[in-house]
């Protein structure tokens, strides 16, 4: 049976978790707790119901850390059975992932053309065949792009949707996925739970 989530799984559930996503109605700052329980935590943090899957209308999240200060992003339509990835900082780590949930990865969603987001795109699109959606004023930059997407453009994953917003700055061409439905956005590095992100072009 699943292990049942302690009151800092709790709040992460409800809250912001971190880096790339957060709830669009609350961003909450959880840093403070996660300063001695983070790799123990973001191994397992998931949006968790009692049962152990925390399901927002069918749609799963799990995240997990990768590199030395990114995180990366699952996102599965148990309708379809569709995995989307937000950003690619490690091919490795996420295919890894993918397999010990049992999901196959269909779509790649990249925020910005950074390396550390993008830079596992065409490994993963080797391995898996998926479709690699990315911001339009970075379609050059983006590897393997196959489509490029901008500002209130829809981008569907299953039975999911999702809005493009551009949100340029860290990056010219950076664009959000707002999932309004759920209630989330995947934000890759515009907004984080102490502020946003660096602004660079």
């Amino acid at each position: 049976a699943p292990k049942p989530m302690n009151a800092l799984e709790n709040r992460l559930c409800s809250a912001a978790p971190q880096r790339g996503l957060v709830k669009t109605d609350q961003i909450s700052n959880v840093q403070s707790h996660l300063a001695s329980t983070a790799p123990r935590v973001l191994a397992r943090v998931k949006y968790r119901s009692s049962e152990g899957k925390c399901l927002m209308n069918q749609l799963e999240i799990h995240m997990f850390p990768c590199l030395n200060d990114n995180y990366g992003y699952l996102v599965h339509d148990e309708a379809s059975g569709e995995t989307a990835v937000i950003d690619t900082p490690d091919a490795n780590v996420i295919l890894a992932e993918a397999e010990k949930l049992g999901w196959k990865i269909t779509q790649i969603w990249n925020t910005h053309w950074h390396p550390d987001h993008a830079g596992g795109n065409l490994a993963i699109k080797e391995a898996t065949g998926c479709v690699i959606i990315g911001p339009v004023g970075e379609h050059e930059k983006i590897p393997g792009l196959d489509r490029a997407v901008g500002q209130d453009a829809i981008v569907n994953l299953g039975t999911q949707t999702a809005t493009v917003i551009d949100v340029p700055g860290h990056t010219l061409g950076h664009i959000a996925y707002h999932m309004a439905d759920q209630n989330i956005a995947f934000v890759g590095d515009t907004v984080f739970a102490l502020g946003c992100g660096r602004i660079f072009e």
